[in-house]
């Protein structure tokens, strides 16, 4: 019985270290994501200020 449970709570714990070892990964995919999407934003947030100066300077 004892010998049982060990081995449920063992597998149930395996089962959670692979979880999280999913969410990590997903985690950092996503953040990877948001840093690629945040450095294009200041890509188009510089560009937008070239445009903007360039229009002032023509007024």
């Amino acid at each position: 019985m004892a010998d049982d449970l060990a081995a449920r709570l063992a597998e149930q714990l395996e089962q959670l270290r692979e979880e999280v070892r999913d969410l990590k990964l997903r985690m950092t995919l996503a953040e990877e994501g948001k840093a690629s999407a945040n450095r294009r934003l200041d890509r188009i947030e510089a560009r937008l200020d070239a445009v903007e100066r360039k229009t002032v300077v023509e007024l």
